[in-house]
């Protein structure tokens, strides 16, 4: 505070002035940290509706009412969490960790805002830093429910504790990246079915896109022992060979295949991607051709939820696979 006053050493007084003026008072000093006070009484005119009979005042004082202030803040906090919003989530919880709260709630808000850049983290890919972050937030977390089981939150505790897990998971398979496997198609799911909940469907459909690419690529890994950017055209079936070589080789002997080609490559080999492709090739056409059209292929057409929805079982078949683990909600009745 100016003058070296701190707010505890302030007190508001909105007992005088209009209605406008106290309304405006009370606006521009809530959440401040200061008291608040007014003069009221024991007794009143008018059977005790009307002003305080002279004689029997007494002075009211109450702390903050940020308290109560505070319910609104939380569920926008909790609103932009639930759509994804984490950068916003992030600023409102470390707006909240700077407001004079008791320490239960400072702490709440504190994992809360771990919480936060960790999924933003994840949201973006970027699962070495999601899962360093919610596993410090775990860690942390357990040890303050140990000492208060009620700590607002407390019921994340276990979904994030699971989460973290899955990030493990997630660097285990791939060897911290640096190899293709089926979890990476089933975050991808995942990650297009928020992007479709936020009514991003040409955004969505990008992703089912690249997991339909990448469970082609696990599949002929899984099959050759190579990817699919340099596949030794002596381990294409003959049928294919001369065709891919005409059409696709990059270097000497190799060739770089794009995601039809993949799949035809998967079903001459008999893998059970390319014979589920081939069976839904029809299907798959008419999906394709709604999605060539749209804004982030070649078109100016926005793709529309059906168009995401039938992708979204197809690849699901194809890939015999299911999407990873929704992202957890907050309360947002607080």
């Amino acid at each position: 505070m100016e003058g070296g006053r701190s707010a505890e050493d302030v007190v508001v007084d909105f007992t005088g002035g209009t209605k406008a003026m106290t309304a405006a008072l009370t606006l521009a000093t809530v959440g401040k940290g200061f008291a608040f006070s007014y003069v009221g009484g024991r007794e009143r005119s008018k059977e005790g509706r009307g002003i305080v009979i002279t004689g029997s005042e007494q002075i009211v004082r109450r702390r903050d009412p940020f308290v109560l202030y505070a319910v609104h803040e939380r569920w926008r906090l909790a609103q932009y969490f639930n759509r994804y919003q984490f950068q916003a989530a992030e600023s409102v919880a470390r707006e909240l960790q700077e407001r004079p709260l008791l320490d239960p709630d400072r702490v709440s808000f504190d994992f809360i805002t771990q919480v936060t850049v960790g999924y933003e983290a994840w949201d973006r890919f970027g699962f070495d830093d999601a899962q360093r972050t919610l596993k410090n937030a775990c860690r942390k977390w357990a040890l303050a429910i140990r000492a208060n089981p009620a700590l607002r939150y407390a019921d994340l505790h276990p979904i994030i504790e699971a989460h973290v897990s899955r990030l493990e998971l997630i660097q285990e398979k791939t060897r911290r990246l640096r190899d293709v496997h089926p979890v990476l198609a089933e975050d991808l799911l995942a990650n297009a079915a928020r992007r479709a909940e936020e009514g991003k469907f040409d955004d969505a459909i990008v992703r089912l896109y690249r997991a339909l690419e990448l469970g082609g690529q696990v599949a002929v890994q899984r099959t050759l022992g190579c990817g699919t950017d340099k596949v030794p055209l002596d381990q294409v079936p003959l049928s294919l060979r001369d065709e891919y070589r005409q059409r696709y080789e990059q270097q000497s002997n190799f060739v770089q295949l794009p995601l039809h080609a993949t799949y035809r490559l998967l079903d001459a080999l008999g893998q059970p991607e390319g014979n589920q492709f081939a069976s839904r090739a029809e299907e798959f056409k008419k999906i394709q051709s709604a999605r060539n059209g749209s804004w982030l292929a070649h078109g100016l057409s926005p793709c529309r939820d059906e168009t995401y929805g039938a992708l979204s079982l197809l690849v699901r078949e194809i890939l015999a696979i299911e999407e990873g683990p929704s992202f957890p909600k907050l309360d947002e009745s607080v």
